[in-house]
């Protein structure tokens, strides 16, 4: 790495020279005098240590290192703290602690030695050769210019005679636009979010200088004072009172707002100083802040109002909401400016107060009835307009009132300016971006000139050699390489890697760069520039595969192991960011076990799976390991071929070898590197790789919620994207996994134009390539994969649906039969006849394209046969699917093999597999009664989950004989409920149907602890799951949802988001960050209930605070009868509910029992960690 300093005499535009390095490429840039906000504390900052400040024992010694805030001035006001010099080497040990994890950064520092005394000049220059060791480094200086000129590599003279010039160690006259774009080498600093990060945010905001507590003071002090002069107001003074209240409210929340300008203007250099993650992110969360204040002092004017009012003509939801938002259309110009836009202080006060000015001209407010015709027609445009409209008495007065919608114009009306202001900044995006690519591609066209390729020399020496050639540059790189050796001595300071600049230049072609782990280089790039490779320093990224075929959906979703590396592979490609000089390789190492047998991993005991030698002398199941990688010798393929090594054997034995090749990945992987983790095992087999990522904070992504927290626990690593594996496929995962780190490295997912190699992927074991058969895939996984059409009939049927007795049309009933029948038990054909029938990697398309069709026909018939019910609430078509569709590949294969016997054309033999068979498959289920007998099993299915009085057919004397044993337990059990004894044992039937059965008080209960329980024993998949879409087959109305699917949302999903909150509110060691993201998975999307798994095995409170909500919230299901599901966001699942407010108290009771329980844990860890 390189340390460059920019030199010259003052006004010649050093700082200038600086300023255009940061505006051409992200960099970590500390000014000359930056800004920090003073009322901070240093010592809240997250992940920094003060003691390492060379001053630090002075306040430790004065007991102010608590205390001492970072001082300056901020809006014309002074606070003590650190001086000048001080704060300068804050900022400057900030920048050393945050970058020492990553590597090749762009650092540019802006005289680093202002206002420091030379007792500390020596910690500087320390600190300077430390960070050149990891960074490139651009300064500027006035102070100390000699000891910087020994220490430099380059030095830079400006000239403010020619300022389109620079001179470049002894080069003269260098063109000055093409310096800067030289010197732009480097990689953006990559912040890692954590919880500490919101918590510094509110601990800055909330303290006594950010600004709330002045403003909750001063409301205290107005709405106290309008208390006291308007109490008692008799009715017909509404207006007065109103307009009042509305004056106090905006005084009180405008100085808050008009501060969101310094506060932004600080905030902008406080990120550039690494203090916190993302501009963005705390102008999302100011701004948040600030409407809720907003929020709180517009409930108080409403709460005023009300209460010096002796009528309650302005009392109401309407009132209140109406308050809100004419207030937000009056301020919220002040906050959108403040925080998104550049303007000034004053420009934005002017604009600002717009709404303001203008309400009062146009609103008509003040004078009803008055203004030029045409021009006060402006009034429909303003919140208060509709605002006095709602005023009894004084709506008559008003011109043009709306007769209703009122409140829904005043909120549309208060939305104008935030809309507007919207589409302004996407507009700007899309510009600025268009105008980005443009300056792009002329500043790659300028890369390849014959000054940049001097240039580059000249600064980089040798290394440089590799970029330009591939770069495409069109000077004669060996005549300048000669040039250089003659006239400038290269630097024989080693660089980062260990090499120096005389050494051995490597220059990669395309077989290298497809394989990967053949070579060793360190921090390579590479992008397109017309059709060319570029390699560049710094920028490649790669990722590493670990896990195993897991046990909830093995028997799908990778029982082709080398399709999942070649898909992960191929949508890792599509990663890249051309502006930022970017791009992801994919795959370039992977360890991945399946079971021979298709089988999961839950089925095994521990003693089976232990790495080492099978001593028992039982037979051991067979596995396989696949790796890439590891072995690149005589079996390494032809260029653009990702190899994957297969060995097979005992499953103890394979995880011995798993475990060995993790050790060695564990010393390959690098800070520029990422990991998947899929179904790991993180505590024995993949430890050591996961130990290495913690310590370099590589980002992890994956699936398998187990595994995931696991990781998130033990290593304290950034969780980002992780998956749950049920309703997933491969390719869903891949993208999901590749857009998590898109998002992460600060790239772009394109998968049209982001794969460019054409790789292909081909299976090399010791036995030879070739492909196998996919294992017979289970019904628990087709059923889980059909999981989302189940999901979305459901919610369709129930917010959309007709009940018995609605008048539908014909066109409405026929498509909620096909919705309740066709849907479902099609999804389910076709599923199984594909997950069946796995095509090879290079199979064409065309056997695909039969086998949907063939599946489609006979899911299709099968479903309408198993419809013919005589009460068609109580049945269903996913079995008769199932079974349709899983007799199409051996029909398929029967019937081509006799078309080939026949010599029957390959046109007519498509007609006859692809038409034919899915038909004559349907016939046999519909006359064999197979569909229908399936029906009536899953509508019994349905009532003993519900509790419900089981139908009786008349049809098919063995189901009316199953049928008739049912009933007999059922009155049974009706007479046995029935008993005085034990009448107040049971709940009875439903009130609103005599179709239900009593149900024994408690049973919701255990219910809900057999959920918790199953769920960590591997019962969910195999049981519970299969039930729920079972149960929710072919009904409808407010029945359309399934009752262990409420049980699966409150005693699952809300008690991991009650356990996540809770460490989150009251952290007790470990990484909060999955907390975080679980919680977020939880309400929003009804997932990754597993996250919740280490606090329970931690803290026996938090276990019994689980089963103990899980039983309540269960009990109240089972009484109320309610149903509903996970695998959606909360509200939806409370809305699709055939008992709302039921839902939500349940999900209430499941959360904050949880809530409280993790609390109540984790505070008392802390106190004994404090004893």
């Amino acid at each position: 790495m390189t340390l460059t300093v920019c030199v010259g005499a003052s006004g010649s535009g050093k700082t200038t020279f600086l300023n255009d390095v940061h505006k051409s490429h992200k960099c970590t840039y500390i000014r000359q005098y930056h800004n920090l906000r003073p009322y901070i504390k240093v010592s809240s900052i997250p992940a920094f240590d003060p003691t390492q400040l060379p001053y630090w024992d002075i306040y430790i010694n004065e007991k102010k290192d608590k205390s001492i805030l970072v001082g300056g001035t901020i809006a014309g006001q002074f606070m003590a703290g650190l001086s000048g010099g001080q704060r300068k080497l804050l900022l400057f040990e900030l920048i050393f602690q945050r970058t020492a994890l990553q590597d090749n950064l762009l650092i540019v520092l802006d005289e680093p030695f202002a206002g420091v005394t030379d007792d500390f000049v020596p910690f500087i220059v320390k600190r300077l050769n430390e960070m050149r060791q990891k960074h490139n480094i651009l300064l500027v200086t006035n102070d100390h210019v000699e000891t910087l000129k020994t220490m430099a590599d380059n030095t830079v003279i400006v000239s403010a005679i020619d300022r389109t010039k620079v001179k470049i160690n002894e080069k003269e006259g260098v063109d000055r636009d093409t310096a800067l774009l030289a010197m732009s080498i480097g990689d953006q600093y990559v912040h890692r979010n954590d919880n500490n990060d919101l918590k510094f945010f509110l601990d800055v905001e909330l303290s006594k200088n950010g600004g709330i507590p002045g403003v909750a003071g001063f409301a205290v002090f107005s709405f106290g004072l309008f208390l006291m002069t308007f109490w008692n107001s008799n009715g017909g003074s509404e207006p007065l009172v109103l307009i009042a209240a509305g004056i106090v409210s905006f005084f009180t929340a405008n100085p808050y707002f008009l501060q969101l300008t310094d506060w932004r203007i600080y905030m902008k250099e406080e990120a550039e100083a690494l203090l916190h993650s993302s501009k963005t992110m705390n102008k999302i969360l100011k701004l948040s802040l600030t409407m809720t204040l907003l929020v709180i002092i517009c409930s108080c004017q409403y709460g005023v109002i009300n209460a010096c009012l002796t009528v309650d003509t302005l009392a109401g939801a309407k009132f209140y909401f109406g308050i809100m938002f004419d207030s937000l259309s009056l301020l919220v110009t002040i906050a959108l400016l403040g925080l998104f836009t550049n303007m000034s202080f004053e420009a934005v006060q002017i604009f600002g107060g717009m709404p303001f000015l203008l309400m009062i001209f146009f609103s008509t407010t003040f004078s009803p009835g008055a203004g030029v015709n045409g021009l006060k027609n402006l009034r429909y445009l303003f919140a208060r307009y509709y605002l006095w409209c709602m005023v009894p008495g004084y709506d008559m007065l008003m011109e043009g009132c709306p007769e209703k919608n009122t409140l829904l114009y005043l909120i549309l009306s208060s939305l104008i300016v935030p809309v507007l202001f919207v589409c302004y900044k996407g507009v700007k995006a899309v510009y600025s971006k268009l105008k980005g690519a443009k300056a792009m591609t002329s500043r790659r066209e300028s890369m390849k000139t014959y000054e940049f390729a001097e240039l580059q020399l000249e600064l980089f020496g040798e290394k440089a050699l590799r970029n330009l050639k591939h770069i495409g540059s069109v000077a004669d790189l060996q005549k300048l390489a000669g040039s250089l050796h003659s006239t400038r001595k290269l630097s024989n300071a080693p660089s980062s890697d260990g090499t120096d600049k005389n050494s051995e230049v490597v220059v990669l072609d395309d077989e290298e760069r497809s394989s990967h782990a053949k070579v060793s280089l360190r921090h390579l790039f590479w992008y397109n520039i017309d059709d060319e490779l570029v390699c560049n320093e710094g920028l490649q990224y790669s990722v590493v595969l670990i896990g195993s075929s897991g046990g909830g959906t093995a028997t799908l979703g990778h029982t082709n192991p080398v399709e999942l590396l070649n898909t992960v592979h191929k949508e890792l490609c599509c990663l890249q960011n051309h502006e930022e000089d970017k791009f992801c390789v994919g795959l370039s190492h992977a360890i991945f076990v399946s079971m021979c047998d298709g089988s999961g991993f839950d089925s095994l005991k521990k003693h089976e799976w232990l790495p080492g030698n099978n001593e028992s002398g039982e037979e051991a199941p067979m596995a396989k390991l696949y790796s890439v990688g590891f072995h690149n010798s005589e079996d390494q393929e032809a260029s653009g071929q990702l190899n994957v090594h297969t060995i097979t054997g005992p499953i103890s034995e394979i995880n011995a070898e798993a475990k060995r090749l993790d050790a060695q990945l564990s010393k390959i992987l690098r800070s520029n590197h990422a990991l998947i983790a899929l179904s790991s095992e993180p505590t024995i087999i993949h430890a050591d790789s996961l130990c290495s990522c913690s310590k370099l904070s590589i980002p992890v992504t994956g699936s398998g919620g187990t595994s995931m927290s696991q990781i998130a626990e033990l290593y304290d690593l950034p969780i980002i994207g992780a998956q749950g594996s049920v309703a997933s496929t491969t390719l869903t995962k891949a993208r999901g996994w590749a857009m998590g780190l898109a998002r992460k490295w600060g790239m772009t997912y394109d998968p049209k134009h982001g794969y460019q190699d054409g790789s292909t992927f081909q299976n090399t074991t010791e036995e030879g390539a070739g492909h196998e058969l996919t294992p017979l895939p289970s019904l628990k996984s087709i059923l889980e994969a059909a999981l989302p059409s189940f999901l979305f009939v459901c919610v369709t049927l129930r917010l959309f649906g007709g009940s018995a007795g609605d008048e539908m049309s014909s066109m409405a009933a026929e498509i909620e039969y096909s919705l309740r029948y066709i849907v479902p038990g099609a999804t389910c054909s076709i599923l199984a006849a594909t997950s069946r029938h796995s095509p090879s990697i290079n199979q064409s398309s065309h056997d695909q394209s039969t086998i949907l069709m063939a599946s489609a026909l006979a899911g299709i018939m099968a479903s309408a046969s198993a419809s013919q019910l005589e009460s068609i609430d109580e049945g269903g078509s996913a079995l008769a699917g199932l079974c349709a569709g899983a007799s199409i590949p051996f029909a398929l294969s029967q019937v081509s093999n006799l078309c080939v016997k026949y010599n029957i054309t390959a046109t007519m033999t498509n007609i006859v597999c692809g038409g034919g068979v899915g038909i004559l498959v349907g016939i046999i289920m519909h006359l064999s009664r197979a569909a229908y007998i399936l029906s009536i099993f899953t509508g019994w299915v349905r009532c003993l989950i519900r509790w419900r009085i089981i139908t009786i057919p008349k049809t098919n004397i063995h189901v009316r004989t199953t049928a008739s044993a049912l009933a007999h337990l059922r009155n049974m059990w009706y007479d046995f409920a029935s008993s005085p004894s034990l009448s107040n044992f049971v709940y009875t039937q439903a009130p609103q149907s005599n179709d239900f059965l009593p149900i024994p008080r408690g049973l919701g209960f255990v219910y809900g602890c057999i959920f918790v329980y199953g769920s960590k024993i591997g019962w969910y998949h195999s049981i519970f799951l299969p039930l729920i879409i079972l149960e929710m087959d072919s009904s409808t109305g407010q029945n359309a949802a399934s009752l262990l699917g409420a049980i699966d949302e409150c005693a699952l999903v809300m008690i991991c988001a009650g356990i996540c909150a809770g460490n989150l509110l009251l952290p007790s060691g470990g990484n909060t960050s999955i907390s975080w993201q679980a919680l977020k998975t939880n309400i929003f999307c009804g997932d990754f209930i597993e996250a919740c798994y280490p606090s329970m095995e931690k803290s026996r409170l938090i276990n019994v605070a689980a089963y103990l909500a899980a039983g309540i919230s269960t009990e109240i299901i089972v009484h109320e009868r309610l149903l509903s599901s996970a695998y959606m966001p909360l509200p939806l699942a409370i809305l699709i509910s055939n008992n709302r407010w039921g839902m939500l108290a349940a999900s209430s009771f499941a959360f904050g029992i949880a809530l409280v329980g993790t609390l109540a844990a984790n505070k008392l860890d802390s106190f004994t960690k404090e004893d």
